[in-house]
């Protein structure tokens, strides 16, 4: 019945309101509406004077939310520091990254959620290629292991990225590049705040990054020139982090019509996730070779400032050491 409830509830209309992209099938239906009415309007038929894409106005309210999601948020946020508890603690005594994996999946599975995406489980050299699918590779013992998941809870998502040692102890060299990333992300948390430009955060990380990696020897020169010609995306080439809610990348512009950057405002949920990955190259020292961290964590805007909703998840060595005890 579809095409008949569109003619006639279209056919007072001057606008019709659809997403394009969402199915194409009904897209042709609607764009093949507005050439009937066109060819109509020699008839005397008012034609259709725009077809405007709805998903601009819902992406802007998805961009605020609600109490009810904020509190479906904080659930799937909860669950989540479960699962990553629980792998960090399998990751005491595993032989392959799908053991953690496993351990991920059973978590969310004894909390009735299901995982956002499929879980990224990089031990070693594995944790420098983004978006690792595979979680079949050994894991020796001493490997660094970076572990970005998320669950799904009553519709909206979680994401957490870790990282810790099999075995339960960080190298110093590991452990001097995961507190680079953890100086980069307490400064870019710094910046989210309402009222702040929606690039701070990018801003403040990526200067914390490669101050440490001038620190590393692996950068030279001075900072605002090596920012200015990219130099540190050899090592982190991502972004700092992006919106969350309904789904895992949850839309949402941080630039105006113009370009220029927006400004936070409270209810909006976003991630907070630097990293650095070095890779297993020859002009890069031995004992840094193959290491890659991140850290990400989920963030609800506030009044007064920020609230980390998945604060409780082990991050600082630290912090690691001890929950893997």
């Amino acid at each position: 019945e579809f095409e008949k409830t569109l003619r006639e509830s279209a056919a007072a209309l001057s606008d019709i309101w659809f997403i394009p992209g969402a199915r194409a099938d009904l897209a042709a239906r609607v764009l093949n509406l507005a050439k009937t009415r066109r060819a109509a309007n020699r008839m005397g038929a008012r034609p259709v004077a725009a077809l405007r894409d709805v998903s601009l106005p819902l992406d802007e309210m998805r961009m605020i939310k609600a109490p009810l999601e904020i509190a479906a948020l904080r659930e799937s946020a909860a669950v989540c520091v479960s699962a990553v508890r629980a792998a960090m603690r399998a990751a005491r005594a595993v032989r392959r990254e799908s053991e953690v994996e496993a351990a991920v999946i059973a978590e969310y599975r004894r909390n009735g959620a299901q995982h956002a995406f499929a879980p990224i489980v990089a031990a070693g050299r594995n944790a420098c290629f983004l978006h690792y699918g595979k979680n079949s590779a050994r894991v020796r013992r001493g490997d660094l292991i970076l572990l970005d998941t998320g669950c799904e809870t009553r519709g909206y998502c979680s994401d957490i990225t870790r990282v810790f040692p099999a075995g339960g102890k960080f190298s110093a060299p590991q452990r001097e590049v995961a507190q680079i990333v953890l100086n980069a992300h307490r400064r870019a948390l710094a910046k989210v705040r309402p009222g702040a430009r929606m690039d701070a955060p990018e801003t403040a990380a990526t200067r914390a990054i490669v101050n440490g990696l001038r620190e590393l020897k692996l950068l030279r020169g001075d900072a605002e020139s090596l920012i200015a010609r990219k130099m540190h995306k050899r090592f982190y080439m991502h972004r700092v982090g992006h919106f969350l809610g309904m789904d895992t990348h949850d839309p949402g512009r941080m630039t105006d019509d113009n370009g220029a950057p927006r400004k936070f405002a409270p209810g909006m949920v976003l991630t907070i996730e630097p990293g650095v990955y070095i890779p297993d190259a020859p002009d890069i020292p031995k004992h840094l070779r193959g290491i890659g961290v991140r850290i990400e964590d989920d963030i609800l805007v506030t009044r007064g400032g920020s609230e980390n909703l998945t604060e409780d998840a082990p991050k600082t060595p630290r912090e690691v050491e001890e929950w893997m005890r």
